[in-house]
């Protein structure tokens, strides 16, 4: 994008979704390979040589990769792409290296191992590279950008990764016309500084895993007024109340003036902030959400630790304190949510009118829970995946004979943990019906649970007169013809004859 290939495309939206259109046409010819995921492509040996080639001709504008001699002061004057790897704190610079014709400047280090090691860069390292329109920085490990940083007027992505050793970013806020800014990895930057609130043609703001950053200026955010998508993650999450007029740091209020929000993922430390009403702007709720609300120094749930996180567009992670209002910014949220986590009491307040783009819910800690579904509950036609744990008060999931839920049908996982009251999960004629796409079941340390299966009256009376093996073993794989994995544990009341079950399925 800070190349200036995408001009004709509007926002950031289309820019990435026609990137992919380009990656996907370079697979279909053999010239990208997948890499080792879906964020990540590989070149073949054989072709990387030969575009390398091409792009070293002069000609064409020259290209530099992996300078294994010392870096000369004037012989780049007519590239346009250089990148400068395997770079370490014994790299020799000069003062100034000219290129005025550079638009692409990418600086790695060699060796990941030097974090203690501070590099040495001229100040006046950028002072002959003014048309740099893209900058990248891996490990390079400065406590400071060069003072010339300020004089890359055309600058308009600068990506710093893994920069463990920096500290202040503040002369970015001279780089007016910047429009992405990613910081990731950079575990010594403690503040965001108030001049990149002058960006404010800035369109990505990307700040994640810099996890010493404790303050945003108020005033920051509110002022990138052209910012798409907003990243903060594993990273700042002291979001402030807006009813804090002395606040020292952001408050979620400045997002109602980011009118062209398209994407926000925030961590948020303050539960406090849940019962505020704030006015996010429209176009939000059909994009990308990722949000974590948590009670402070609460290490509930992290997206690391579940594995099914980043394959959903939206979601959304609350821990919600019993006796707590919930502002209704975020019941809309939670509207349009397709991954929905969430902790406490409070959580009741967010169940009633979930929405039928859910595909994945997971509800725990939450004593106030009787049953999953009442008269007051949505419908979950898209749901996929149901985890429930540690639910005191939890009497019934699934309802014995239930005339709207066959909503259920795409259900594909069901883990159930520490629900002492639960006796039973389905009804006979449920589970035939509605559950024929369930794959995994798991049932851990429900002291209650006498059986898999409840019968209903209008279950055949033949039936009933089985054995209670026999007919729970047949049930199950009617009701169940996709189930792969079956787990069971800490269940001592279960009556369900193991010996009927197929050996395939059962699970300990």
């Amino acid at each position: 994008m800070g190349l200036g290939m995408f001009q004709r495309l509007r926002n950031l939206d289309e820019i990435r979704n026609r990137t992919y259109t380009l990656i996907e046409e370079l697979k279909s010819q053999s010239l990208l390979l997948d890499g080792s995921n879906e964020h990540c492509v590989q070149m073949h040996d054989v072709v990387r040589d030969i575009a390398l080639y091409i792009a070293s001709e002069e000609k064409r504008g020259g290209f530099v990769i992996n300078l294994d001699q010392p870096i000369r002061e004037d012989c780049y004057e007519n590239y346009v792409w250089i990148s400068m790897t395997n770079l370490s704190n014994k790299t020799e610079f000069p003062v100034e290296i000219k290129c005025p014709s550079l638009r692409l400047l990418t600086m790695k280090s060699g060796n990941k191992k030097l974090y203690d090691d501070e590099m040495r860069l001229p100040d006046r390292i950028f002072d002959g590279m003014q048309e740099v329109r893209v900058l990248f920085m891996e490990e390079i490990h400065i406590r400071s950008l060069p003072s010339t940083t300020q004089l890359l007027k055309n600058l308009k992505t600068l990506y710093l990764f893994n920069c463990q050793v920096l500290e202040s970013i503040g002369i970015v806020g001279e780089l007016l016309k910047l429009e992405i800014l990613c910081c990731i990895d950079c575990y010594n930057i403690r503040a965001l500084p108030r001049e990149i609130g002058r960006l404010n043609r800035l369109m990505l703001l990307e700040i994640i895993h810099c996890r010493n950053l404790k303050r945003i200026a108020p005033g920051i955010t509110s002022n990138l007024i052209n910012l798409e998508e907003l990243k903060i993650k594993c990273s700042f999450n002291g979001w402030e109340a807006k009813k804090n007029n002395a606040r020292e740091n952001a408050a979620l209020v400045e997002l109602e003036s980011l009118t062209k929000l398209r994407c926000l993922e925030l961590e948020i430390n303050n539960v406090s902030s849940v019962a505020e009403e704030i006015r996010l702007p429209s176009g939000i709720v059909n994009h990308s959400i990722s949000l974590i609300i948590k009670e402070r120094d609460s290490y509930f749930f992290m997206q690391e630790r579940d594995s099914l996180w980043d394959h959903y567009f939206s979601k959304m992670c609350l821990e919600i304190p019993g006796q707590m209002n919930v502002g209704n910014w975020i019941k809309t949220l939670v509207r349009f949510t397709e991954f929905l986590d969430l902790k406490g009491d409070g959580a009741t307040e967010v169940l009633v009118g979930l929405n039928w783009n859910l595909k994945s819910l997971t509800l725990r800690s939450c004593s106030l829970v009787k049953k999953l579904l009442n008269t007051s509950t949505s419908a979950f036609p898209s749901l996929e995946s149901l985890t429930l744990a540690y639910l005191d008060n939890l009497v019934e999931i699934f309802p014995p004979k239930p005339d709207k839920y066959s909503c259920f049908k795409n259900l594909r996982t069901i883990s159930i943990e520490g629900c002492p009251r639960l006796r039973f999960l389905f009804s006979v004629s449920e589970a035939i019906m509605f559950l024929t796409q369930l794959q995994d079941l798991t049932v851990i340390d429900c002291e209650a649970v006498e059986d898999m299966i409840i019968f209903s009256d209008d279950d055949d009376d033949d039936d009933k007169m089985e054995k209670d093996g026999e007919i729970r073993s047949h049930n199950l794989r009617i009701g169940f013809p996709k189930l792969s994995c079956l787990k069971l544990a800490g269940l001592p009341r279960l009556i369900l004859a193991q010996e009927t079950l197929s050996k395939e399925i059962l699970c300990f």
